[in-house]
């Protein structure tokens, strides 16, 4: 959720006000809602990826998965421009640590 690392990856989210509202609409209608989270995106620390897994929590999302980043053939990420850049770390640890 860290804007530095959506525009690595040529991401872009719901505003965070936003997505709290439509969390208060869905519980006010008894129903369960989830949001997905990547880790280990280009330029994530673990203070940031961390920062984010809290910011939704505040949102009052029912459940978060979490799925790995992986360089899936023809993705901005397996751009050869791309993986050289994250692996000079250019743009900071390509990894949590």
């Amino acid at each position: 959720m860290d804007e530095n690392v959506l525009r690595n990856v040529k991401r872009q989210n719901i505003k965070l006000e936003a997505y709290g509202q439509l969390q208060v609409h869905l519980r006010g209608r008894g129903m369960r809602s989830g949001s997905d989270m990547i880790l280990g995106l280009p330029g994530e620390s673990l203070q940031s990826y961390l920062g984010g897994m809290g910011r939704l929590i505040d949102t009052g999302v029912t459940q978060i998965h979490n799925f790995q980043a992986m360089m899936l053939k023809g993705s901005e990420m397996e751009t050869r421009l791309s993986s050289e850049e994250y692996r000079r770390g250019a743009t900071g640890p390509t990894h949590l640590v």
